[in-house]
């Protein structure tokens, strides 16, 4: 495959910074500015995957007031393939 054609394609990329329980009234509840607990923190590692693959690492940086993520590790493509998909 030709590499100018990946260069074009939009593929998603899923984070997984944290998880949480909310109930049905309190998500009711929320609004723009809220504020939702998660288990990671600045400075947890973090997966990355891409279309369903995990991809590599990261880490949970805030800049600026704004959550990000740092790109610590990214895998060959034989070790994105032997992962395998999420579950």
């Amino acid at each position: 495959m030709n590499a100018e054609v990946l260069e074009e394609r939009s593929l998603p990329l899923r984070i997984e910074v944290g998880r949480g329980r909310i109930t049905p009234a309190d998500l009711l509840r929320l609004e723009e500015g809220s504020v939702v607990e998660l288990e990671k923190a600045a400075g947890d590692p973090v997966e990355l995957y891409l279309s369903g693959r995990r991809l590599g690492r990261g880490e949970v940086l805030v800049l600026e007031g704004k959550l990000c993520v740092r790109m610590t590790e990214v895998f060959s493509a034989l070790e994105c393939l032997r992962v395998g998909r999420i579950r």
